[in-house]
């Protein structure tokens, strides 16, 4: 019969790192996002100040932070948009103004607009944080 001294206290120590690895886990990933969030707030483009003012961090869970911009032009931000018509949704024609002067009509050929990427760069800053934030000897030791 082989006998293993120990073993209940090997256990223990065993769930006290699986805990202590998982609240510093939680404190990396807050951090990560955190890094990811004000690189976002940095490089936004502001016009209105709409779109960066729909930008918001929230934690669903404890494994999982999201970051969002909930503005619905925000894809067209980041990527641009192709040449297209814009025609009026509720009404018969278009209303603007044109050099201080108001302008109607029925449709209007918009030229498409050039992307301002500001989520796919910090998204590539995050990741150069990453190694330094999610130090695995650090965890470990």
């Amino acid at each position: 019969m082989i006998t293993i001294q120990g073993l209940p206290e090997f256990k223990r120590s065993l769930r006290l790192l699986k805990t202590e690895i998982k609240g510093r886990t939680e404190i990396r990933l807050s951090a990560l996002a955190g890094v990811f969030m004000d690189k976002v707030m940095e490089l936004v483009p502001v016009d209105t100040g709409r779109l960066k003012n729909s930008i918001g961090m929230r934690r669903e869970g404890r494994n999982k932070i999201v970051v969002e911009a909930k503005a619905p032009y925000a894809g067209f931000v980041e990527y641009g948009t192709r040449p297209h018509i814009i025609r009026p949704r509720r009404k018969k024609v278009l209303r603007f103004e044109v050099d201080g002067k108001v302008v109607f009509a029925t449709r209007v050929y918009h030229p498409g607009t050039s992307p301002k990427p500001y989520w796919r760069p910090s998204l590539h800053h995050t990741a150069e944080a990453l190694p330094k934030i999610f130090d695995i000897w650090e965890v470990i030791e």
